[in-house]
């Protein structure tokens, strides 16, 4: 049975693609079975996954479509790492979700069939509180939160708290906090050490050892249609998600220290 887990930050610019993709990536170097669903209308995910919007279903037309025998259009990024890729369209679909029962919970119905044929299934949200945020919340099991070491992105987590807590409480009771991420991190700034001293300070245990640091080869990746693993295996964003992805698969956290 898959773990589901959303990577979700209603702020932009935080690493959540760059997250996405490379967290699968490295989960299937450790021989697991990952499906990535793209759920962000900016598509940055199906890009740099080489899939030309327009060239076939997506996640979308999933979503839409009558209640019936619905099924994800997968397709094969790897060997044992699959993607749904997004559309456009998805940011309209609250339009075209408005008088559907549950709405919130679709994408859950959707993924259900699914669970039994991989280890992991990731979902990349969009940069809000919406619809589609809600039912990347309701399909999961955690949430993953990517956050940068800025002022504005900590004070941003008030509101991941409280959609989590009432997407807990009203829809989704088994949805748990996999961790916070602290992402583009410079360990020589005070400001990012600052930073990190106070999420380990307000979510003790809830943040993951693993940090990506600055690299710019992950931002190189994307043009190159690759993950990390792919363009530089030798780069530190590599070490560091695969580090973010043995934490997920059950090595014990140790506690921080300075990087």
């Amino acid at each position: 049975m898959a773990k589901t887990i959303a990577i979700l930050n209603f702020k932009g610019g935080v690493g959540k693609t760059t997250t996405a993709i490379n967290l699968g990536a490295a989960l299937r170097l450790l021989k697991k079975k990952v499906l990535l669903i793209d759920l962000d209308f900016q598509c940055n995910t199906t890009y740099t996954l080489n899939f030309e919007v327009g060239d076939g279903e997506t996640v979308y037309d999933a979503l839409v479509a009558k209640e019936g025998d619905v099924e994800l259009p997968i397709y094969e990024y790897q060997d044992g790492y699959d993607f749904v890729p997004a559309s456009v369209q998805l940011e309209t679909v609250g339009e075209q979700l408005v008088n559907r029962l549950r709405k919130e919970e679709i994408l859950k119905r959707v993924v259900a069939p699914y669970a039994e044929l991989y280890d992991y299934i990731l979902i990349d949200c969009p940069p809000n509180g919406g619809i589609l945020n809600i039912n990347a919340m309701s399909a999961s099991d955690s949430l993953l939160v990517p956050i940068d070491c800025e002022v504005y992105s900590l004070q941003g987590m008030k509101m991941i708290t409280d959609k989590y807590r009432e997407v807990k409480e009203y829809i989704n009771p088994e949805l748990e906090i996999e961790g916070y991420l602290l992402t583009r991190y410079d360990g020589r700034l005070g400001l990012h050490k600052m930073a990190a001293a106070q999420m380990h300070q307000k979510y003790p245990g809830k943040v993951f050892n693993a940090r990506i640091r600055r690299n710019t080869d992950l931002s190189k990746t994307p043009a190159e249609h690759q993950t990390i693993f792919e363009y530089n295996p030798q780069a530190i964003g590599a070490e560091d998600y695969m580090q973010l992805a043995r934490e997920i698969t059950g090595i014990k956290r140790k506690s921080t220290g300075k990087r």
